[in-house]
């Protein structure tokens, strides 16, 4: 009877602890750590992504930064310093990818459909919300104002820098020859997004994937601490059955 009573206890405690590890594992995918780890991982993103702009031009025999100079320009002016326009173009794309990876990771953690629970699942759903933001962010300025800025962004460096690269009468030539760059600059557009989306995505997986794996080892040494003590207790239970014996 007394084992029978243990056996009882033990089943109904392993149905406690399997409700409780449930429990938590359905808090895994909360909208705030969703958030937190998105705004991380937008971050980290967003500075592979400027590293992309950065170099981007270079492939158009421009000076390097020139598209990060001409996106920083459209917030301080083309006749800003260089620091200045380079700075205020990082703010906005390092605002621009927390504010996207936060979107991200509420939206994932929130739709049981959306969760990133394997890493192809969240690199394939960040790839996507890169071209999303592609889409939304990048392709409608880059039809629309940046030519204007672009040429005017030429306006601002020296001569001589231009010429060693063969870019003369930059503000007439580059307005006029754009739509050759366009195809080029879509492109590597494209590119740049699906690297955040890259980043972004599978940082946010392996942030959700240490939490699964710290929430399972944490559950598991409860309930090998609680398995010795009901041993123990078992034991002292049969010891004092023997002694009265």
């Amino acid at each position: 009877m007394a084992d029978t009573n243990n056996r009882d206890v033990g089943r109904r405690s392993e149905q406690n602890h399997q409700r409780q590890y449930t429990q938590e594992y359905k808090k895994q995918y909360s909208v705030k750590k969703g958030a937190g780890y998105g705004a991380f991982a937008g971050f980290i993103a967003a500075v592979s992504f400027t590293g992309i702009m950065l170099w981007m031009p270079t492939i158009f025999g421009f000076p390097v930064g020139t598209f990060l100079h001409t996106l920083g320009a459209s917030t301080v002016g083309v006749k800003s310093d260089p620091v200045i326009s380079g700075l205020a173009a990082f703010s906005i794309i390092l605002i621009q990818g927390i504010v996207v990876g936060v979107i991200f990771g509420v939206v994932t953690s929130k739709v049981k459909a959306l969760h990133p629970s394997s890493k192809y699942r969240g690199i394939g759903f960040g790839l996507a919300t890169g071209i999303i933001a592609f889409l939304v962010l990048y392709l409608p300025v880059i039809l629309t104002v940046y030519p204007q800025l672009l040429s005017r962004t030429f306006a601002t460096y020296p001569t001589a820098e231009l010429s060693t690269r063969g870019v003369q009468d930059h503000n007439i030539m580059i307005f006029s020859s754009y739509p050759r760059y366009l195809p080029g600059i879509l492109g590597l557009g494209v590119l740049a997004y699906l690297v955040y989306g890259f980043f972004m995505g599978g940082i946010i997986t392996l942030a959700y994937s240490v939490y699964n794996y710290d929430l399972r080892k944490m559950e598991e040494k409860e309930r090998q601490e609680k398995e010795e003590g009901k041993k123990a207790k078992d034991e002292k239970t049969r010891n004092d059955t023997h002694q009265q014996k």
